[in-house]
């Protein structure tokens, strides 16, 4: 059975994450159909796919991409209905995450309504209905979530060791310095990003805190203290609103000159923040009006200081500057909750209590925007 051309996308130079996800369930789901005997699915396609299929796919589907359930968890979805016993033990011993199950399944009834027109509810007496609304993979989904949830599998996230991010900094570093050389190509906005985005780093690693909560620092939360001999920053006093702290006692937090790393000023927070800022002021941004330390950048293409950034862009602009720097494919793995991770690890704290806090982060959909 030859395979369907690929799915057509708005005419955009990149897919969003979704996109690109339901596309390669689109293929996966075709070759799985390719693989089957015609005993196993008679005339299988997706003009005639029913829901039992949409189950067993599903099944394969977790086996192929999951990981492996932690020991003494019960696996997530393991009383799902319509589970063979083969297939139970699958879901014993494969777990996804419950937002990646939805869009997989979200992800084949949207490509079966608007490439097949199965728009309609499957039900017994319809057939001819998108499977995927049908009650049985609802209800598949459904148990699995809860089970997930009950269990809490938190999905495991690879700490940044200090090695890597001193890697990712003097890369970054040298696409600046690059980039000076050549005033011609030279763009302002960009490299003032990229000195954000590394005093961002820096504070989520010797910090401890979320993502979402450290882009979220305002020039109010935060005390540079200086050395009255010489007028440099040894130390900050940051204060985080009791508000923006998730299920955390430490609303203070002291941070040292050459906190963690100790290997010289630009892998400094008290160093790098204030380079970025003196920088901001050099091309045009006044002081006065710098209310947050971390700005978002406008449509316009500005910096905006009275925004912080939004989380979803942070770790969109992390993936971005990896890949800017040809570093994606050695570190595509990591998060920014990988920060936090190692940062955890550092200061002491058990592995039991690192792994309860490694899924933790997340954004809704109302945080995704189109600040860098």
């Amino acid at each position: 059975m030859p395979i369907a051309p690929s799915i057509k996308h708005h005419q955009h130079t990149t897919m969003t994450k979704y996109q690109l996800l339901k596309n390669n369930v689109y293929h996966e789901l075709m070759l799985w159909i390719q693989s089957l005997t015609t005993t196993e699915q008679p005339n299988m396609n997706l003009n005639v796919i029913q829901p039992d299929a949409i189950i067993t796919f599903m099944h394969y589907y977790i086996k192929k991409h999951g990981k492996k359930t932690p020991t003494g968890s019960s696996a997530a979805g393991s009383s799902a209905a319509g589970s063979s016993s083969s297939e139970s033990s699958t879901l014993q011993n494969y777990y996804i995450a419950a937002p990646l199950l939805k869009n997989v399944i979200g992800g084949i009834s949207s490509i079966l309504s608007t490439i097949y027109g199965r728009i309609e509810i499957w039900s017994p007496v319809n057939h001819s209905g998108n499977p995927c609304k049908a009650n049985s993979v609802i209800l598949f989904k459904n148990t699995y979530i809860k089970q997930f949830s009950k269990n809490k599998i938190a999905t495991p996230v690879t700490p940044i060791t200090k090695s890597m991010l001193i890697e990712i900094i003097d890369a970054l570093d040298n696409y600046i310095d690059e980039h000076l050389q050549n005033p011609e190509k030279l763009n302002i906005l960009k490299l003032l990003l990229l000195h954000r985005d590394i005093a961002y780093y820096i504070y989520l690693f010797i910090s401890s805190q979320r993502g979402g909560e450290g882009c979220k620092l305002m020039i109010a939360n935060v005390c540079f203290n200086r050395n009255p001999d010489d007028d440099t920053i040894e130390s900050a006093n940051v204060t985080i609103p009791a508000a923006d702290v998730k299920n955390d006692q430490k609303n203070n937090i002291l941070i040292n000159r050459h906190d963690v790393f100790h290997k010289g000023d630009k892998y400094c927070f008290l160093h790098r923040y204030p380079i970025f800022k003196a920088l901001c002021i050099k091309h045009g941004y006044m002081e006065t009006d710098m209310k947050v330390i971390f700005p978002s950048s406008k449509r316009t293409k500005t910096l905006n200081f009275a925004v912080h950034m939004k989380y979803a862009s942070c770790i969109s602009k992390f993936k971005d500057n990896l890949k800017l720097v040809g570093l994606l494919d050695k570190y595509s793995y990591l998060t920014l909750h990988s920060f936090r991770r190692d940062s955890l690890q550092n200061n002491g704290e058990s592995q039991k209590d690192d792994e309860a806090v490694a899924n933790e982060d997340g954004f809704d959909e109302e945080d995704m925007d189109d600040d860098a």
